[in-house]
C-alpha cells in the first residue's frame, strides 16, 4: 500500500509519442498542502528539450509555460501544445516538488515507411519468374505484350464419392431390417 496520503502532483499527457505537427494536451492534478484541490488560475512550468542539438540557443532549451486551471475541476490544469520539433522534452511544474513528465516526438521518417517502389526488387523478380516488369503508364500496352502459347493440362479424373453398387447394396440393407423389425414389433 502506498504511505503518505495522495500526490500533490499528477502530470498526464494525452499522446506519449506524438509525430512532429500534432497537438499534444499535458494534464495536471495539484493539490495544496493540506490535500485539497489547488484553486489557481495558473501554474508555472519549466518545459526542456532534453536531447537538443549543443549549438541551440539556451531559451530553445529551456522554457517557462504556464498551465491553466480547467473551469468546474478544481485542481486540475491543463497545457496544449504544437510537437514543433522531434526530440525528447519534459515538463515539471516550477513552484513545487513533484514528478517530471516526459516525452518523445519522433521525426517523420521514423514514423512513416519511406514512399516510393522497390523497381529494382520489382525488376528481379518478373525476370526470376518470366514475366515482365511495367509501370501502370504502360497499362495500354498490356493487351499488345499478351502472347498466344499452348500449355498442356490434364483434367482430375472424378471419383465418385459412392460406387452405385455399394449405395444400392447399402439401401437394401437398410431396407430389409426396417421390414424385419416392423414385423416382429422390434423398436
Amino acid at each position: 500500500s502506498r504511505s503518505g496520503g495522495p500526490r500533490p502532483v499528477r502530470l498526464t499527457i494525452d499522446r506519449p509519442d506524438p509525430a512532429p505537427g500534432q497537438a499534444i494536451s499535458i494534464r495536471a492534478r495539484v493539490l495544496d498542502s493540506s490535500a485539497k484541490p489547488l484553486e489557481q488560475p495558473t501554474v508555472p512550468a519549466r518545459l526542456a528539450w532534453l536531447d537538443a542539438p549543443a549549438d541551440t540557443p539556451r531559451d530553445q532549451i529551456e522554457s517557462q509555460v504556464s498551465l491553466r486551471a480547467i473551469p468546474g475541476q478544481p485542481g486540475e490544469f491543463s497545457l496544449t501544445r504544437i510537437a514543433d520539433r522531434p526530440g525528447r522534452f519534459q515538463i515539471q511544474l516550477s513552484d513545487r516538488e513533484g514528478p517530471a513528465l516526459a516525452w518523445r516526438v519522433f521525426p517523420r521518417d521514423d514514423l512513416e515507411p519511406r514512399g516510393g517502389l522497390a523497381v529494382a526488387t520489382a525488376r528481379e523478380i518478373s525476370s526470376r519468374t518470366g514475366g515482365e516488369f511495367l509501370r501502370e503508364t504502360d497499362a495500354a500496352t498490356i493487351g499488345q505484350r499478351i502472347r498466344a502459347t499452348t500449355a498442356s493440362w490434364t483434367a482430375p479424373v472424378a471419383v465418385p464419392a459412392l460406387n452405385p453398387l455399394s449405395f444400392l447394396i447399402f439401401v437394401v440393407a437398410l431396407c430389409t431390417e426396417w421390414t424385419v423389425r416392423r414385423r416382429h414389433n422390434l423398436s
